[in-house]
């Protein structure tokens, strides 16, 4: 098994993040990876508007995850913050096979 270790510069906005895994991705499933890695706190970097970020695991940051690694065939392990019924936010590791 081949593991790329994708340390990218994360953001305060979700949406630049997504970006930045995809192109990422892309170049590990290049190099002939089966799992990427991302960081804890891929979804938005530490210090911003946790709440505000915050989504479920079926949200728009997630469903991009599956789909890279649907489309490009690599398991793929991510940091994302997920609002708890409590109003806090929980720091979660999600895992998404090369099929999505």
């Amino acid at each position: 098994m081949r593991v790329a270790l994708c340390q990218i510069p994360v953001s305060s906005r979700p949406e630049v993040n997504s970006g930045r895994v995809r192109d990422a991705l892309g170049a590990a499933a290049a190099q002939g990876a089966d799992l990427a890695v991302f960081p804890e706190a891929t979804h938005v970097r530490f210090g911003s508007d946790l709440h505000a970020a915050a989504e479920p695991l079926d949200g728009p940051f997630c469903s991009g995850l599956a789909a890279a690694a649907k489309q490009t065939g690599v398991a793929l392990v991510a940091g994302v913050f997920e609002p708890a019924a409590d109003g806090r936010v929980y720091n979660t590791a999600v895992a998404y096979d090369g099929s999505g």
